[in-house]
């Protein structure tokens, strides 16, 4: 069963009330128009190691400081 949402509508007289509204289902993979999911898969990837590395790095720098 599709869960509602209240949305703020106006009625015929200018007025605004809330009226349920459905929640919209995901949107499907159009080749035409949408990135390929490999495409995301690799860019997520890529993030994942930027930031492994970031993070990498900061604690490298930690212990030698406090090494030091």
């Amino acid at each position: 069963m599709a869960e509602m949402i209240q949305v703020e509508a106006i009625n015929g007289r200018g007025t605004k009330t809330l009226v349920p509204h459905p929640l919209k289902r995901r949107q499907r993979f159009h080749p035409k128009r949408d990135v390929r999911p490999a495409v995301l898969a690799k860019a997520n990837r890529l993030v994942l190691w930027v930031a492994a590395f970031i993070g990498l790095t900061f604690l490298a720098i930690i212990i030698l400081q406090a090494m030091l």
